[in-house]
């Protein structure tokens, strides 16, 4: 017969373990819909700035509506998913760090830290804070300052790029080497798309640009 204990502390495993990965693949939407509700735009004032909602341009922002809105579920909605629940994985891994071979931590977390070295076990939710300011840039700046919005995106890149290097995270060398590759890709062509935003008309320089964003993608 069954152990009715061990069945139903797989079962638990399971659940926790599938929480787990639901929970990491639903975040970065749940962020993006959440800062959706402090994306504002002005839309037709030239003498004084009114900012509408881009979701819903019948809503002005800033109004006691949409500071109910802002204030009652977006911001609680990104405390939760950036900060209470990430933080709450990492400290159960940071207390068990010692244990994470064994077969219950690994059935349930190693999810998070499969693939990266023993001491940089918590390196996911490092890419985690990479992919929230990402987020945070792209949706906040989109109807701001497009030029803007592709420099914070490539200083952001040039961190984690320099982090990365330092740190080298992953267990096997060729991950480490392919994780720099698509970095520097990356990071290449963010470079020539700030290009094209900053520069006001067309000429021969961009023809070389476009070689070089080319020679960014055919790199990786």
């Amino acid at each position: 017969d069954k152990d009715p204990n061990k069945s139903s502390k797989k079962l638990k495993d399971r659940i926790m373990t599938t929480i787990v990965i639901i929970c990491f693949n639903m975040q970065p939407s749940i962020i993006n819909s959440s800062l959706f509700l402090f994306q504002c735009q002005n839309l037709y004032r030239t003498d004084i700035q009114v900012d509408f909602l881009t979701q819903d341009y019948e809503l002005q922002c800033w109004t006691r509506e949409h500071r109910s809105w802002a204030y009652g579920l977006g911001i609680p909605k990104l405390i939760l998913w950036t900060l209470v629940l990430p933080g709450l994985i990492l400290r159960i891994l940071r207390k068990n760090k010692d244990k994470l071979d064994t077969k219950e931590l690994k059935l349930r977390y190693s999810f998070l830290y499969s693939g990266y070295s023993t001491k940089k076990y918590y390196w996911e939710f490092v890419n985690l804070i990479r992919k929230v300011i990402v987020i945070i840039i792209i949706v906040l700046e989109s109807y701001r300052s497009p030029i803007l919005q592709s420099f914070y995106t490539l200083i952001c890149g040039i961190v984690y790029h320099v982090i990365h290097i330092k740190s080298q995270p992953y267990s096997e060398p060729k991950l480490n080497e392919a994780e720099q590759d698509s970095s520097t890709s990356l990071l290449i062509i963010c470079a020539c798309i700030l290009y094209f935003q900053v520069r006001e008309i067309p000429n021969t320089m961009d023809i070389i640009i476009l070689v070089i964003m080319g020679a960014g993608i055919g790199y990786f």
